[in-house]
Formats: C-alpha cells, sequence, structure tokens
C-alpha cells in the first residue's frame, strides 16, 4: 500500500527490533516470486534482497539477518503490501492464478508501454509502485488473458461463447508449477 501523506516509499524491513536495508526495484522482487515457488530454494537465496542494516540511515554492514526465517517473512510482508481495500472474502476464488511475472513478462511490458508509457525495460521503479500501476492496468491484452484463466463455465446447456471461452481457458493457462506437478505424479501414480 502506498501511503500518500509520505513522500518516500519504504526500503527498509525490521527483523527482530532491526531494520535492514533492502532493495526496492521492481526487478528483485520478480526474482524473489521466482525464488519462492522453487520447493528446492534455501532461505539464503534470498539474501540478494539485502542491502545492508542501517541505524539512523546509516548503513552498519551488508549482512542478512542472523534470524533467517523472519527475515523472509518480513521480506514476504514487504513482497505482499497489506491493502485495505477489497475485503477479502474467506470463500473468495479457488486460488487460480491469473498471472506470472515470467509467462507474462511481454504482456506486462506491453501493457505499462500502453497505459502509462512506462518502459520497464529502462525505467527502475519501487516494488510498491510497480504493484500499484499493475493492479490498475485496463483495456490490454494482459487484462483479456487474465480474464481468459480466471473464467468459470456457467452451469447448463452450452453455446458458442462458452465453447470459445473455454478453448480460450484452455490455450492461456499457466504452466503448472511445482507444487502442481507432484501433486499431480503423486495422484497418477496411484494407478500405475
Amino acid at each position: 500500500m502506498i501511503d500518500l501523506t509520505k513522500h518516500i516509499l519504504p526500503d527498509t524491513v525490521e527483523v527482530n527490533g532491526e531494520t535492514y536495508k533492502i532493495e526496492t526495484d521492481f526487478t528483485y522482487w520478480i526474482r524473489f516470486s521466482q525464488i519462492a515457488k522453487d520447493r528446492k530454494a534455501k532461505i539464503t537465496d534470498f539474501d540478494f534482497i539485502y542491502i545492508g542494516k542501517t541505524r539512523a540511515f546509516n548503513i552498519v554492514d551488508s549482512k542478512p539477518p542472523e534470524d533467517r526465517a523472519a527475515g523472509f517473512l518480513a521480506l514476504l510482508g514487504f513482497y505482499q503490501p497489506k491493502e485495505e481495500c477489497p475485503k477479502a472474502d474467506e470463500d473468495d476464488g479457488d486460488g487460480e492464478r491469473a498471472l506470472d511475472y515470467t509467462v507474462d513478462g511481454s504482456r506486462i511490458y506491453a501493457a505499462f508501454m500502453q497505459c502509462y508509457g512506462i518502459n520497464l525495460i529502462r525505467t527502475p521503479m519501487h516494488w510498491h509502485e510497480f504493484l500499484a500501476l499493475l493492479q490498475n492496468v485496463r483495456g490490454t491484452m494482459l487484462n483479456d488473458v487474465m480474464g481468459y484463466r480466471l473464467w468459470e463455465k456457467p452451469s447448463g446447456e452450452k453455446n458458442a461463447y462458452e465453447n470459445g471461452m473455454e478453448r480460450l481457458k484452455e490455450m492461456w493457462a499457466l504452466p503448472p508449477t511445482e507444487e502442481e506437478k507432484e501433486t499431480l505424479e503423486r495422484f497418477n501414480s496411484r494407478f500405475d
């Protein structure tokens, strides 16, 4: 969440009472999301985010926190800033993924160019700024593709529109995550 009463975006996380300066550019946080999806990732794989521990805005050192688990939770809080609206509904969706920063990279790039005239290749941008802009793009191919992925067929008899939407949903489906692949393999192994 961006606080407009402050003229600066956060560039630190707090871990066990200590403040650590972190990288804020969106490219680092897209990499963070890729590592977070990797089931083989180690907690130390996230150390690249830390710039250094700070005291009164003076960098003391460039070490990540000793408590890497608490550090990861702090980084996760920065990665997924809390939003006041809309209120989350406990029965809200089935957790279906509509966006992948890697797979949809060209569509994200094009959406920023189309909506804001921002070249993401050449423009450094704070992660929270990137998220605010990304969440508010409208009328782009990215929006269309996300809509196809989230489309749910209604019950009852199919018509030509629903057949077409099912086909688009299938065509634009994101590749399965490692966790989804493992679950499918375990399920299929029961029938071997």
